[in-house]
């Protein structure tokens, strides 16, 4: 909003266009804008139950986010473990030395000697009882009755289809009146997915961009239980550490690239005896 000042000298009237050419703006009222992705990343980095003197609701809200995240990370831990050490099954020592010797006496001379050998009795032991080498033969010519029946069949399943496909025909004549609803609704779909894509994407846009190798990862959230609330600054409990998070803010800003404490190893330095 402009505020303006004009001042008049006699008993001149003066005309519009000039009367807007001597409004002189004194001063304008600062406007901040803040967009919904703005809005939003600002509500999902600083909740209200983290407040010195939240309402109830806010610190309950807060509590039931850091559980969620809790059960969570105890979810993934189960299922690692699932998947990795309780997915083999436990032997005891015996067992694992019997399974040893079974594997490495694989292919020796001496098991395949004994092999060969039992082949041998049950060959000869086979050989003693009499049998036929083929099995006997079977008429497996069709009648005239059969050949009869079965080209009746396929003629009624021809038929069949015939008469299914002249039935869809129709239908779909009957269902033209549909289709231009069913092709409105897939562009309303479709319109909800882009802009629902166009949301995600502005505000991947304003979030933390991948600056090096590692991502970025935000900090826990820090909270208070009930009974440490005392709704004053200078009883309340400090939580967290202010110069841990004012980096992971310049990192979420994307002002400096997120990164891990190196660790530097000693040279191993050698050390000889000067001899005199």
């Amino acid at each position: 909003m402009f505020h303006v000042q004009v001042s008049f000298t006699g008993d001149k009237t003066i005309s519009t266009p000039i009367l807007l050419a001597l409004c002189k703006p004194v001063f304008q009222d600062p406007i901040t804008i803040v967009t919904y992705a703005e809005h939003k990343e600002l509500n999902s980095v600083w909740l209200l139950g983290m407040s010195y003197n939240p309402s109830y609701r806010d610190h309950q809200d807060l509590l039931q986010e850091v559980a969620n995240k809790e059960l969570m990370l105890i979810k993934e831990e189960k299922h690692l473990k699932r998947v990795t050490s309780k997915m083999f099954s436990r032997v005891t020592e015996d067992e694992r030395e019997s399974m040893r010797m079974k594997e490495m006496s694989e292919g020796l001379p001496e098991a395949e000697g004994d092999k060969t050998k039992q082949d041998v009795e049950d060959g000869s032991e086979n050989d003693s009882e009499c049998r036929a080498i083929n099995p006997p033969a079977e008429n497996r010519k069709k009648t005239l009755k059969k050949r009869r029946k079965l080209k009746e069949a396929q003629l009624r399943e021809q038929q069949r289809n015939e008469s299914r496909s002249e039935k869809k025909k129709i239908s779909d004549i009957y269902r033209l009146k549909f289709l231009k609803q069913e092709l409105e609704n897939n562009d309303n779909k479709l319109a909800k997915l882009r802009e629902k894509r166009e949301k995600i994407k502005a505000i991947k846009a304003n979030g933390p961009k991948q600056l090096s190798k590692k991502k970025f990862e935000p900090l826990d959230l820090e909270f208070n239980l009930g009974e440490d609330i005392k709704g004053n600054l200078r009883g309340i409990k400090p939580e967290g550490n202010i110069l841990e998070d004012r980096y992971k803010s310049l990192q979420r800003r994307n002002i400096i690239e997120p990164t891990v404490k190196q660790r530097t190893r000693k040279a191993n330095v050698k050390r000889y005896e000067r001899k005199s």
